[in-house]
């Protein structure tokens, strides 16, 4: 039984979740904020910026941001840019983490 979904199933999974349509330019997260959502890249692409530096971009949709900060109950340690239009699924990174499905329906 697989333990990792390949990202056209957590995809499909995100499918129920709300959604989020950002524009080019608009903030997906901001550096020192707790939000407690987790976003998870539909379409589009973001860059990372971290103390001004871009670190990343990302494009690759079922990408998740803000996991880190949910988990931990923290402030984001980034800011997340679209940089194109992007949607994103978006969820509460609390009731995300509570709910326990089943390993075999994942």
């Amino acid at each position: 039984m697989p333990t990792v979904l390949d990202a056209a199933d957590f995809l499909a999974r995100c499918a129920g979740l709300s959604m989020m349509r950002l524009q080019a330019g608009e903030t997906v997260l901001t550096s020192g904020s707790k939000t407690g959502r987790l976003l998870v890249l539909r379409s589009g692409s973001v860059e990372i910026v971290k103390d001004g530096a871009q670190i990343a971009k990302v494009s690759t949709p079922g990408a998740v941001f803000g996991e880190l900060a949910a988990l931990l109950d923290q402030a984001h340690t980034a800011n997340v840019r679209a940089l194109e239009e992007s949607d994103f699924y978006v969820t509460n990174g609390a009731t995300l983490l509570a709910h326990e499905a089943p390993a075999e329906s994942w």
